[in-house]
C-alpha cells in the first residue's frame, strides 16, 4: 500500500521514467507472490500439528486417569470449586467381601411357656407324714438381639446372639411332719424292796415300777409364691430361607444350639429334709446349661427392614441339679419370636 501511496505521489508530483516504473511493478509482483508462497507452505504445517495434538489427546484419554477422574491439564479449576476428600479408601478384599455378602442385625421378644422334664427325688426324712408340693409354669418371655451373616443369593445363612431369659413359676409347698424328739423323751422309775426275815432265811424282794415318756413334735410349714429364674443365652444357629416367587415375604428353618448361664434365682425351694428355704439364704454355684434350638418363621421384607415371626422351641439337653434341692432342672421351651431385622450392608 505505501508503494502504491509513494507511485501515485511520485505520478502527480514528477513523472517517472519509463526504466523505474518498471522496475516498481516488478518489486510488486515479486512481493505478491511470496505471500502467496508463504501462506501456502504456512497451511499444511498448521494442519499437521493439530491432527498431531489430536493424536495425543486421544492416547491420554484412552490410557490416562486423569481424564476418567479428574480435569485435563490444561482445564482451570477456581479454588471454591476444589473439594478435599477425606474418605478412607476401601480395601479391596473389604469391598469384594461386601459385595458378595449381607450382614442384618435383629432384635426380638418372645414370649414362652415351658415343661420341667426332670424327676424329683424321694425325700429322705421319714418323719414327714403330710406333703403337698405343687410347682406350675407361667407366662415368661425372653429379649435379645442377634446378627445374621448371608451370602447374597445365596439360601443359607448364620445367626448368632445373645439373649436375657426369665422364667416363671408358681409354688405351694405344704409339710406335716410328727417325729420323736429323743432328747426330750425319758423314763421314769419307781422301785421298792421288801425284806423277809423267815430264820435262817432272809428274802429279798424289789419291786420296779418305770414308765416311759416319749415326746413327739408336730409341725406345718407351707408356702406359696412366684419363682424366677434368669438365665444369659449364647444361641448360635444356622439356616434355610426359602423364596416364593413374586412375594414379599420369604419362609425359613434354622436350627442349633445354645449355652445357658443360670444368673438369679429368687423364691424359695425345699430341702431334702422338707424344710423351705429362701434363694436369698444359700449361695449357689453358677450352673451352665446347654439347650437345642429349631425354629421355623416368616419374614415380610420392606426396603432394608425385615419383621419376623417364628415359632420356636427349646430342649435342654442336661439336667441342672441344685445342692440339697430334690428337684433337678430340664426345661423344655416353647413359644413364639417377634422381631425386626435391619440389613447393615
Amino acid at each position: 500500500n505505501l508503494a502504491k501511496e509513494n507511485i501515485n505521489t511520485k505520478q502527480s508530483s514528477t513523472p517517472l521514467y519509463k526504466e523505474e516504473e518498471e522496475s516498481m511493478q516488478n518489486n510488486n509482483s515479486f512481493n505478491k507472490q511470496l505471500s502467496v508462497n508463504n501462506s501456502n507452505e504456512t497451511l499444511p504445517n498448521h494442519d499437521k500439528q493439530i491432527e498431531e495434538r489430536e493424536a495425543l489427546e486421544n492416547i491420554e484419554a484412552k490410557f490416562s486417569f486423569a481424564y476418567y477422574n479428574g480435569p485435563k491439564a490444561d482445564t482451570i479449576i477456581s479454588k471454591n470449586d476444589l473439594v478435599l476428600n477425606t474418605d478412607i479408601p476401601e480395601n479391596s478384599s473389604e469391598k469384594n467381601f461386601k459385595n458378595s455378602y449381607q450382614l442384618l442385625a435383629g432384635l426380638h421378644f418372645m414370649p414362652f411357656s415351658y415343661s420341667n422334664l426332670a424327676e424329683s427325688k424321694a425325700l429322705i426324712n421319714d418323719t414327714i407324714s403330710t406333703l403337698h408340693i405343687q410347682e406350675s409354669s407361667k407366662l415368661s418371655y425372653q429379649f435379645g438381639f442377634d446378627f445374621r451373616l448371608q451370602k447374597k443369593k445365596n439360601p443359607w445363612f448364620i445367626d448368632i446372639g445373645i439373649n436375657y431369659q426369665i422364667m416363671k413359676e408358681d409354688i405351694d409347698y405344704y409339710f406335716k411332719r410328727d417325729y420323736l424328739a429323743e432328747s426330750l423323751t425319758y423314763w421314769t422309775f419307781d422301785s421298792t424292796t421288801y425284806y423277809i426275815i423267815n430264820p435262817p432265811n432272809i428274802d429279798t424282794i424289789l419291786n420296779i415300777d418305770s414308765t416311759y415318756y416319749p415326746h413327739w413334735i408336730k409341725g406345718e410349714k407351707s408356702q406359696k409364691n412366684t419363682n424366677s429364674y434368669q438365665y444369659l443365652n449364647i444361641p448360635i444357629m444356622i439356616g434355610y430361607e426359602f423364596y416364593p416367587s413374586g412375594k414379599k415375604y420369604t419362609l425359613e428353618f434354622s436350627t442349633g444350639i445354645a449355652m445357658a448361664l443360670h444368673q438369679k434365682s429368687i423364691g424359695y425351694f425345699y430341702n431334702d429334709y422338707g424344710q423351705i428355704i429362701n434363694y436369698e439364704d444359700v449361695q449357689l454355684k453358677p450352673a451352665i446349661n446347654w439347650y437345642y434350638l429349631a425354629s421355623f418363621g416368616i419374614n415380610f421384607h420392606i426396603k432394608k427392614t425385615t419383621f419376623f415371626m417364628q415359632p420356636s422351641i427349646k430342649y435342654q439337653l442336661n439336667t441342672e441339679n441344685l445342692k440339697n434341692q430334690p428337684i433337678g432342672n430340664k426345661y423344655f421351651i416353647y413359644g413364639i419370636k417377634f422381631g425386626l431385622r435391619f440389613k447393615l450392608f
